[in-house]
């Protein structure tokens, strides 16, 4: 009896001291579906916190959302702002191996001030473990992270690495304080606009979604499903009446050919020239990539990336593409364009799953040869029929191609004119690609929808 009653008063220490890291995990799990995993387990260094601290800057262990299973590790900022040491280290470890074992999913919770500097290099030992392990886990289960508060230092990173991130509403992330970053660049900038949620979201990309507190459970869950279940071809689901047009927006587009209530755009707030999607096709998870501009550097990362997530979970990929080619500036060559173009083309080269591309209007240059080519491995190509594909944009083509007519004009603003009709009609119409087998299929824009949900079941 003396027994349980001390560990009773155990249990009761313990969630004194992490209370409320513990109503986030209660409001993102099924209700009583957490186990906890090593409960008891703490730092027994003191060498730089002389005071002694129930339970440690972490609590771990399983449960379900909405019936599909999870593992998680949730930092606690009760416990030392959420220091990382050495036994959390090893907690995090130990939830992901059990996942790696299981195929589960990994939701990590992050919100710590950085490392517990009193344990040395044993903390970037652990760092190091946790980094490796999470690089491992890559492609092999679905690794989501939300910041709930701060994530600085190198448990950060794990953001990056991760397939997903969520942030919370004035969270902060950075790779160290924000206010030491604040005193190395001299500026009396708040820690929201140097590393918060909004510049995540809108300047680096790093965010794939600000959420509140309410919304975060459901987002998580629809993310899940979209991976883990799925779906089978056949689903009569649809989006009802909206014809595609060449003024459609991007969340148009991938709104008209996603069954209904399916879509979910991945960094919505960052680029809106490139567009990520989440969504099924009669029944079928898909991810859509629109694009609708030259491809600059970010274009490019953005779409890479979310490419190879959709390859690691045999997503098949279907791309909108509207695309004068590649940005042209001194800006972007020397960000390292040609490297970016080349990974892009990387990522969508050694795609192992369904991909199907539509050309919506422009598809000039590497953007076509990129994103659109049956050379590429695209498994079916469609083309609206006032699509254009060529080498080069209709005014620099036309101005090439009939360059003498054009110079002997007497009215060579209206011999331009006609000279880009001209090359549009003769050179870079889409039914000359089609006699060339590098287009399957011309089509009415409205008819988008069947045709790729057909050439999914076929390609299934």
């Amino acid at each position: 009896m003396g027994k349980i009653l001390s560990l009773n008063e155990k249990v009761q220490q313990l969630k004194s001291t992490s209370s409320k890291i513990r109503e986030v995990i209660t409001s993102v799990l099924d209700e009583l579906s957490f186990v906890e995993m090593g409960a008891l387990a703490f730092s027994q260094n003191d060498t730089f916190q002389s005071t002694s601290f129930d339970g440690e800057g972490v609590v771990t262990g399983y449960g379900t959302i909405d019936g599909m299973p999870v593992y998680l590790y949730a930092e606690n900022f009760q416990v030392l702002q959420g220091g990382f040491g050495v036994a959390q280290a090893n907690k995090i470890l130990n939830i992901m191996e059990m996942a790696e074992k299981t195929g589960a999913p990994v939701l990590a919770i992050l919100d710590s001030e950085g490392a517990r500097l009193g344990e040395g290099v044993t903390v970037l030992e652990g760092y190091s473990k946790v980094l490796k392990k999470s690089a491992e886990l890559v492609g092999i289960v679905p690794q989501i992270t939300v910041v709930n508060g701060k994530a600085f230092g190198g448990i950060s990173y794990i953001s990056a690495m991760s397939d997903v991130t969520f942030m919370m509403e004035n969270s902060q992330m950075a790779t160290c304080g924000a206010a030491v970053l604040s005193g190395v660049e001299n500026t009396n900038e708040t820690a929201d606009s140097l590393v918060g949620a909004k510049t995540h979201a809108t300047v680096t990309g790093l965010s794939s979604m600000t959420v509140k507190k309410d919304e975060l459970k459901y987002n998580i869950s629809k993310l899940l499903d979209l991976i883990l279940c799925g779906g089978e071809i056949g689903d009569t689901a649809n989006n009802g009446d909206l014809t595609l047009n060449g003024e459609t927006t991007a969340e148009e587009k991938a709104s008209a050919i996603l069954d209904a209530g399916s879509m979910m755009e991945l960094q919505k707030e960052y680029l809106n020239n490139a567009k990520t999607f989440l969504g099924r096709m009669g029944g079928q998870t898909v991810g859509v990539v629109t694009v609708n501009a030259a491809i600059c550097n970010k274009m490019a990362r953005k779409i890479s990336r979310f490419v190879r997530f959709l390859d690691s979970y045999s997503i098949p990929l279907i791309t909108l593409v509207n695309s004068e080619g590649i940005a042209v500036a001194k800006k972007y060559e020397q960000d390292g364009l040609i490297e970016d173009i080349a990974d892009l083309a990387y990522s969508i080269a050694t795609f192992e799953n369904t991909k199907v591309s539509v050309i919506c209007g422009n598809a000039v240059g590497m953007a076509y040869s990129v994103l659109a080519s049956k050379s590429m491995g695209f498994d079916y190509s469609l083309a609206w029929a006032n699509g254009f594909i060529s080498t080069l944009p209709a005014k620099t083509g036309a101005e090439i191609v009939y360059a003498a007519a054009i110079t002997n004009a007497k009215d060579k603003d209206q011999a331009r004119l006609d000279a880009m009709t001209k090359y549009a009609t003769n050179e870079a119409d889409v039914f000359t690609a089609g006699k060339v087998g590098a287009i399957d299929n011309v089509i009415e824009p409205s008819l988008t929808r069947p045709y790729v949900i057909s050439a999914l079941s076929m390609l299934r």
